[in-house]
């Protein structure tokens, strides 16, 4: 049986409209995609919407599709390069489009609201003219995090602190084995591994252990991020230059330098191929860069920063309409008088005829719900159910993306891809 989506009325700015809510398999992206399409008026459900107000999956992919064709009709003065090029690109986006009911995937960086590694996922917003952004953006005055994170997708980062947990975990298991006497390290150790001699190793080792690069900046950060909201309108310091000021840029703590073990050294030389001065300067940089880079993503967990939440007010036009992503989720987002609003489609919603609007002005916590009229919901005791709702399922979210993000770090998946369905590896909102 072809899957349905409740169908919801409202106004919008003086217009009677449609919307589509979610169905189990959440905010998908076609739905973000086709609400925003509705809002615009450049989308109809009539005729499609069938008792008791409901649309089908298949009609609703066939509408978005017409959509597209329309929008995007042959090049007939261009190239034969550039009219290949088009009649690929979009023959592609329609053979992606089914999958979008479920998920897509979506490789964000971390410098821009609109920076996404450019694939056919991304081709399937621009054809349709919808501006695809997010808010995960790594704060500028952190110099040290800026440094580690460079211009590097998330797929690239997760790749490195997998590499870094590997290295960590060679070292752990050198530091508990047995210790070997001095006598029979020289025996067994050659001209090449002089410079990596046991008494230097020792010391090293010995001198590292009272800091657990997984433990205390991360514990630190997890505290933070339990407190973390903001108003746009008291949003947090700025230096002179205007670059925003926030919590992390003055919590990242150094890593303690300290040189890899002979046997990580022989490790790495083995599995990449490379010599001993290169494995040397590869498994040093990853013990120095991965307690960061743990300590970036355990920070920013909510995938949304107090400087990407002031970048996303500041790069979003006045009555824009476009699709956010945030948490593994594809969400329509307007902005009218400088704030933004996020329209809520949540199928606990459907009996909440009032509920229309989520006001997006915090990085994390409860929020505000708005009517068709960006109006507040006034019963508290309505307000109260909506905020129950929202909690339960901010929990949900945070445990799908734990355990997405361990999987991926364990290898126990294939890929590293950021937006699949939480059932995948870290999902893209499904």
């Amino acid at each position: 049986m072809d899957e349905a989506y409740a169908v919801k009325e409202a106004q919008f700015l003086g217009k009677s409209v449609s919307y589509v809510c979610q169905n189990a398999n959440g905010p998908c992206p076609l739905l973000a995609i086709a609400n925003v399409l509705l809002l615009r008026g450049q989308l109809s459900l009539q005729g499609l919407v069938q008792s008791p107000g409901f649309v089908s999956a298949h009609d609703l992919m066939q509408a978005v599709h017409k959509r597209l064709l329309d929008t995007n009709p042959p090049l007939l003065n261009a190239s034969e390069l550039e009219r290949l090029t088009q009649e690929k690109t979009l023959k592609d986006v329609v053979e992606l489009l089914p999958s979008m009911l479920v998920g897509l995937d979506v490789n964000v960086r971390f410098h821009n609201i609109t920076d996404f590694e450019y694939t056919v996922a991304c081709a399937a917003f621009d054809m349709l003219d919808i501006a695809l952004v997010h808010g995960w953006l790594l704060d500028q005055q952190d110099n040290q995090t800026m440094k580690v994170v460079g211009n590097k997708s998330y797929n690239e980062l997760i790749e490195r602190l997998v590499d870094y947990r590997g290295v960590l975990m060679t070292e752990e298991a050198n530091e508990t084995a047995p210790s070997v006497p001095a006598s029979s390290q020289v025996e067994t150790s050659t001209e090449e591994e002089a410079p990596l001699d046991a008494p230097k190793e020792q010391d090293e080792q010995e001198e590292a252990k009272p800091v657990s690069p997984l433990q205390s900046p991360l514990a630190t950060h997890t505290a933070v991020l339990q407190n973390l909201s903001i108003d746009i309108n008291s949003a947090p310091a700025s230096s002179a230059s205007g670059a925003v000021v926030s919590p992390n840029s003055s919590t990242s703590i150094p890593s303690p330098k300290k040189s890899p073990s002979q046997q990580t050294v022989q490790t790495m030389m083995k599995e990449r191929h490379i010599s001993d001065a290169d494995a040397v300067g590869a498994a040093t940089t990853l013990l120095e860069e991965g307690p960061i880079l743990d300590e970036f993503f355990n920070s920013t967990a909510s995938q949304l920063t107090y400087y990407g939440l002031v970048k996303l007010h500041e790069g979003i036009r006045e009555r824009q309409l476009c699709v956010f992503f945030r948490n593994n989720h594809f969400s329509t987002l307007f902005k009218l008088e400088g704030a933004l609003y996020l329209l809520v489609t949540d199928a606990g919603y459907l009996d909440e005829p009032s509920v229309v609007w989520e006001l997006l002005n915090e990085i994390d916590g409860d929020t505000e719900y708005l009517d068709a009229g960006f109006r507040p919901v006034t019963s508290s005791e309505q307000q109260e159910n909506i905020l129950t709702q929202q909690r339960e399922q901010r929990k949900q979210d945070e445990q799908a993306l734990r355990e997405a993000r361990e999987l991926s770090l364990t290898g126990k998946t294939e890929g590293n891809d950021v937006t699949r369905d939480p059932e995948h590896t870290m999902p893209s909102g499904g």
